[in-house]
C-alpha cells in the first residue's frame, strides 16, 4: 500500500520544518474512490464517470519507526501508520504499526474508536523551538466522522495536534496520542467507503436515507455487520425526531452469513409484532443492505430463527420498492413536464411550448416563481402585483382549475410541496421579517386556504432567508440564509386547533437539528433537491469567484462538487429545476437545459427554443415535485 503523505525523510542536516504535501496519493485517492462513486472523498471537485475499480489494501506491515529519527518524523509516521488501519470491529487490524510509534503506556492506554478528525494532506509539523520531545501539528480540517459514522464537514477550520514524545531505549517515542483517529485527506478514500443507512419518514411510508462510512475493505459479512451495527443505533442527530426506526430494542441474535447467494440475518430483542411494523422493519434492513452492491441481493429475516414474516422466504429490494424515497408519489397520472416563466409572466411548457391554462398561462396574473406537486398537480406561484407586493397562488391548472390567493407579503421564495402535495412551504418577507409557513393546498369550508407558521428559532441571526427547499421524503429542508446553505429537519406536531379569523391553524411544524452544511459554499443562491439524499445549489464556483455556477452536494456535507459551466459564460445561475434527472437552470433571462454528463456536458437552449431562435428567453424553470 502507497503510504499518505509526510512519509519521507528529510536529508541529513536538512532543515527540522517538514511540510507533508501529500502529491502523489491525488491519483491514488482518485481511483480508490471509484469503488464508491467517487463519494468517499470530502472535498470539492468535478463530477467524475470512472469505471476502473482499484482495490485498497489494508495490510500492515508492523513496521517500527527508522532508527534514530527525530521527532518531527516519528509524529508524520504515527499519523501515516494510522491511515494503514482500519476502525471497524469486524476484520479490524490492531493499528499495531501505529501503536510502535508510542511509548510503552501510551501502547497500552491507546483505545482508538470509530471517532476520526479528516485533515488536509497539505498539513505541517513542526519542532516547538529548542524543546526536544515537543512537536505541534497544524492542518486544516476538512471534516469528522463521529462515533456513529456520520460526516460532519468542517471545511477550513484548523486543527492542531501538540505531540508530547519520549525517550524509550534512546529512541524518540509519543506519549500523548490524539484520543481520535488523525486522517488525512488523501488517504480518506482508501480507508472509508460511503453506505447508506435507511430510517422511516413519520408515515412509515418512505425510507429516509442516512449517509455513513464505512471500512472500504473487509468481507462481505463484516460490511453487512457493520452497516447492520450502525442501522440498530438508530437515525443521526441530523434527521433525529423527523425520522423514526422500528428496530429500537432489536439486536443481531448471531453474526450475518451468506448461503447459496442468500444473506441471512437473525434477529432477537424487541422485535415488533404486528405485521405492519415488521414490514417496515424489513424495509429498512434491505434497503441499508442493498447499498452494497454486488454483494446482498436477497435478504432472509429471521426472529430467534424463524422468519420475520411466515410467507416471505427471501427479501429483495424490488419487494420494497414503493417505499423509495424518491419514487414520483400518488398515482403517477400527473404529469412531469417542466415549466417555466416567459418575459411577460406566463408559465409556458418547456415540452411544448404551450402556456399553462388559465390567468397563469396568461399573464393576467405575472407569475415570478412557481411550483408543482407530483402528486396531485397543484400548482403553488408567486404572483407580483400592482404596489410591487406578491401574492400566493393556489390551483389547479390541469384539471382546468384558476388559482386562488392564500398568502400576501412584501416578498415570498420559491414554494416548494410537501411529499404527499397537500401543503406548500414559503417564506414571507425573507429579507427583513422572515418567516416561514406551511399552507394547505386544499381549501377550507370558507374557501380560504388554511395555514400555519413554522417554528424556525434555529435560523435567527443567521441573515435573510432567500430560499427554501424540502426533500422528496419530506424530512429535510434546505434553507439559504445569509447566503448560506443550511440544512435541517422537519419535526411534526398538532394542538388540534385553528385561528378561524386568519384561516392560520395550529397545527405546528418546526425546523430542528439545523447546521451549516458547508462552510465552503459561499453566495449561495437557488437550492433544490436532485433526489433524497443529494442537493443541487448555484453558489459562487470557487474561492473568490463572484460568479454562481451548479454545485451537487449530499446531505451530510461530504461530497461537494461543481457541474460543467460551458454554455453559461460569465453568468450567475438563479434558479435550478429536476425534472426525470435532466437538469435546467436559469441565467441572464435565459433558460438552459444540461446537453450531456455533468462533467463535460454542456448548457443548451432546450428544444423549445428551435420555434424561436438559437435561446430560450425566460427564467425560473420547475418541475413537479
Amino acid at each position: 500500500m502507497s503510504r499518505p503523505p509526510g512519509t519521507g525523510r528529510a536529508p541529513a542536516g536538512g532543515p527540522a520544518r517538514r511540510r507533508a504535501t501529500g502529491a502523489a496519493l491525488v491519483l491514488l485517492l482518485a481511483l480508490a474512490a471509484v469503488a464508491t462513486g467517487c463519494s468517499s472523498i470530502p472535498d470539492s471537485g468535478q463530477l467524475a464517470d470512472v469505471s476502473t475499480v482499484l482495490a485498497p489494501s489494508n495490510a500492515e506491515q508492523s513496521q517500527p519507526p527508522a532508527a534514530n529519527a527525530a521527532p518531527d518524523q516519528v509524529v508524520l509516521g504515527f499519523v501515516n501508520a494510522v491511515a494503514e488501519g482500519s476502525s471497524d470491529t469486524a476484520g479490524a487490524v490492531s493499528y499495531s504499526s501505529a501503536r510502535l510509534y508510542l511509548t510503552p503506556a501510551a501502547q497500552r492506554a491507546w483505545q482508538p474508536g470509530d471517532a476520526a478528525v479528516v485533515i488536509l494532506s497539505s498539513y505541517r509539523v513542526d519542532p516547538v523551538g529548542a524543546t526536544p520531545g515537543q512537536v505541534v501539528l497544524k492542518g486544516t480540517r476538512s471534516g469528522s466522522l463521529d462515533v456513529n459514522r456520520v460526516f460532519r464537514s468542517a471545511a477550513g477550520s484548523s486543527y492542531t495536534w501538540r505531540a508530547q514524545l519520549q525517550q524509550v531505549d534512546g529512541q524518540w517515542r509519543i506519549s500523548n496520542p490524539p484520543p481520535e483517529l488523525l486522517i488525512p485527506q488523501g488517504s480518506f478514500g482508501q480507508i472509508y467507503t460511503r453506505r447508506t443507512l435507511y430510517f422511516l419518514d413519520p408515515t412509515g411510508t418512505e425510507v429516509v436515507p442516512d449517509p455513513r462510512y464505512i471500512a472500504a475493505v473487509g468481507t462481505s459479512e463484516a460490511r453487512v455487520t457493520r452497516l447492520l451495527t450502525l442501522l440498530l443505533r438508530g437515525p443521526s442527530a441530523g434527521i433525529s425526531g423527523a425520522a423514526r426506526t422500528v428496530l429500537t430494542g432489536v439486536q443481531l441474535r448471531s453474526n450475518v452469513t451468506s448461503k447459496d447467494g442468500v444473506t441471512v440475518v437473525d434477529l432477537t430483542g424487541n422485535v415488533p409484532p404486528s405485521a405492519g411494523a415488521r414490514r417496515e422493519l424489513a424495509a429498512q434492513i434491505v434497503w441499508t443492505l442493498s447499498t452494497l452492491p454486488g454483494d446482498v441481493t436477497q435478504i432472509q429475516i429471521t426472529v430467534e430463527g424463524e422468519r420475520l414474516e411466515r410467507d416471505v422466504d427471501v427479501y429483495t429490494l424490488t419487494s420494497f420498492s414503493s417505499f423509495d424515497p424518491d419514487r414520483t408519489p400518488g398515482t403517477g397520472s400527473v404529469t412531469s413536464d417542466p415549466y417555466f416563466i416567459d418575459p411577460a409572466g406566463r408559465v409556458i411548457n418547456l415540452t411544448t411550448g404551450a402556456p399553462m391554462f388559465g390567468q397563469l398561462g396568461l399573464g393576467t396574473l405575472p407569475v415570478d416563481s412557481a411550483a408543482m406537486s407530483a402528486a396531485t398537480g397543484t400548482v403553488a406561484a408567486v404572483v407580483r402585483l400592482a404596489d410591487g407586493t406578491q401574492q400566493l397562488e393556489l390551483g389547479r391548472p390541469l384539471a382546468y382549475g384558476e388559482p386562488r390567493s392564500a398568502l400576501r407579503a412584501s416578498s415570498l421564495t420559491q414554494p416548494s410541496f410537501t411529499r404527499a402535495g397537500d401543503e406548500v412551504w414559503v417564506v414571507q418577507n425573507g429579507l427583513s421579517q422572515p418567516e416561514i409557513y406551511q399552507v394547505s393546498a386544499s381549501p377550507g369550508g370558507t374557501g380560504t386556504a388554511s395555514r400555519a407558521r413554522v417554528a424556525a428559532d434555529v435560523l435567527e441571526g443567521k441573515g435573510g432567508i432567500t430560499a427554501l427547499a424540502l426533500s422528496p421524503d419530506g424530512v429535510r429542508v434546505a434553507v439559504v440564509a445569509g447566503q448560506r446553505l443550511y440544512l435541517g429537519a422537519v419535526a411534526t406536531g398538532t394542538d388540534g386547533g385553528s385561528t378561524p379569523t386568519t384561516g392560520e391553524s395550529r397545527t405546528t411544524s418546526a425546523i430542528v437539528n439545523l447546521v451549516e452544511l458547508r462552510s465552503d459554499l459561499t453566495q449561495v443562491g437557488a437550492v433544490q433537491f436532485k433526489d433524497a439524499a443529494t442537493l443541487l445549489v448555484a453558489a459562487a464556483a470557487g474561492p473568490g469567484s463572484l460568479v454562481r455556477s451548479v454545485r451537487q452536494v449530499s446531505v451530510d456535507g461530504s461530497e461537494l462538487q461543481t457541474l460543467t459551466t460551458t454554455g453559461l459564460g460569465n453568468n450567475d445561475v438563479d434558479a435550478i429545476a429536476v425534472s426525470d434527472q435532466t437538469l435546467y437552470v436559469s441565467f441572464s433571462n435565459r433558460v438552459a437545459e444540461l446537453d450531456g454528463n455533468p462533467l463535460d456536458g454542456r448548457w443548451i437552449a432546450p428544444p423549445t427554443a428551435a420555434r424561436g431562435g438559437p435561446v430560450l428567453d425566460g427564467s425560473q424553470p420547475f418541475a413537479p415535485n
